[in-house]
């Protein structure tokens, strides 16, 4: 875990955190304090590795440095790639994955993905140890790498990785951007749908980004939801390919 107060000095708050390390995990500052949430280690055997061990534990820190396990197991089904928010109170969990892909045999016995591998349920807690499931089936498709942050007083989530099988793979990243009070109601915003990014099509969709909320500046700019870089990388497609749909852009939303 490392640390900076301007972006170019860093400090190691910890070589070693006592959580196993992981990728695809869940960060988030709630009630002035670090929640680790989720996440795995490994590749899965789809994609040529030994198979992947996903989390479900819950880790809290106030500087970083000291961890303490708010729970080894919380109810939610171990996942990666999970979106997690702080609003009115409480920690959100929303989607995930507990495996990236189903490779590219259409006959896989799990396919689709979206149906077998991925999550689209919520879940929400006040510490981390105690959950509640808030739905079972948000209005969004289930999806990993997606994002959602909190803006207005409304949960945004939008963006995410999808995927129809076959080789060369087919696109298929959700273009929808919906928003949520409580996270239990969905409306989709756009009438007809507005995709992020000004995309076109589900290539055009990105998972693995980043996003932040501003609240608004005296400079003039707006409350706004910002994205930074991104992954439109597929499975099964030349690396040489793939080396250009990774993103360093910054967007903006304003709504």
């Amino acid at each position: 875990v490392w640390s900076s107060r301007d972006g170019a000095i860093w400090i190691q708050e910890t070589a070693d955190a006592p959580w196993a390390g992981r990728a695809g995990l869940s960060v988030v500052v709630h009630a002035g304090a670090i929640y680790v949430l989720g996440g795995s280690k490994g590749d899965d055997v789809s994609t040529g590795g030994s198979g992947r061990v996903l989390f479900n534990d819950v880790w809290m820190s106030r500087d970083g440095r000291n961890w303490t396990e708010v729970t080894s197991e919380a109810p939610w089904a171990p996942r990666a790639g999970a979106a997690v928010v702080s609003k009115d109170g409480y920690i959100y969990l929303l989607g995930g994955e507990k495996g990236f892909t189903c490779g590219f045999d259409p006959a896989s016995p799990c396919q689709p993905a979206t149906a077998t591998l991925y999550f689209n349920d919520v879940w929400r807690s006040r510490d981390g140890a105690s959950w509640t499931r808030v739905t079972s089936a948000a209005g969004w498709s289930p999806r990993p790498g997606h994002q959602c942050v909190v803006l207005l007083d409304q949960i945004v989530c939008f963006g995410g990785y999808g995927e129809v099988p076959g080789l060369p793979p087919v696109p298929a990243n959700p273009t929808d951007v919906w928003t949520s009070r409580n996270g239990k109601w969905w409306r989709q915003l756009g009438s007809p749908a507005a995709p992020p990014w000004n995309g076109t099509s589900p290539a055009d969709m990105r998972y693995d980004f980043d996003a932040l909320v501003v609240s608004g500046n005296r400079c003039g700019l707006r409350p706004s939801i910002m994205t930074f870089g991104g992954d439109r990388e597929r499975f099964g497609l030349p690396s040489d390919v793939n080396a250009f749909l990774i993103e360093n852009d910054v967007w903006r939303l304003s709504p």
